[in-house]
């Protein structure tokens, strides 16, 4: 019995990895060369207080990916600016998350779901 029980959560393992589960993109520009800029922050404070001083942001966030698209064509990124607080160390795998995260706005556009962050 114990065997069998063992056996049914392997091959439960294996099924829900193989899942896809992918990113819904409004855009994609994987494997092109784009302009990415990053700004840091000392704290998180002084980064929001920079977001909402240029009208970028009117909520508290961890980090904020703003891309720029050539006229017409909304599935290419010229540029894409990335505002983030500079991590503590390598260690620091929160802030280090934020900026990946925000890479991926670059690479994905606006994946996350309505009212998701």
């Amino acid at each position: 019995m114990r065997n069998k029980i063992i056996l049914l959560l392997m091959a439960f393992v294996l099924v829900s990895c193989d899942q896809p589960t992918g990113i819904k993109k409004t855009h994609d520009v994987t494997e092109q060369y784009i302009d990415i800029r990053v700004t840091t922050f000392a704290t998180e404070r002084q980064l929001n207080k920079f977001l909402q001083s240029n009208n970028y942001s009117n909520k508290e966030v961890e980090g904020l990916a703003r891309w720029a698209h050539p006229k017409d064509d909304l599935t290419k990124v010229t540029r894409c600016n990335i505002y983030v607080v500079e991590p503590s160390g390598v260690r620091d795998t929160g802030t280090l998350s934020t900026w990946g995260h925000e890479l991926a706005h670059c690479i994905y556009g606006s994946y996350h779901k309505k009212g998701e962050r």
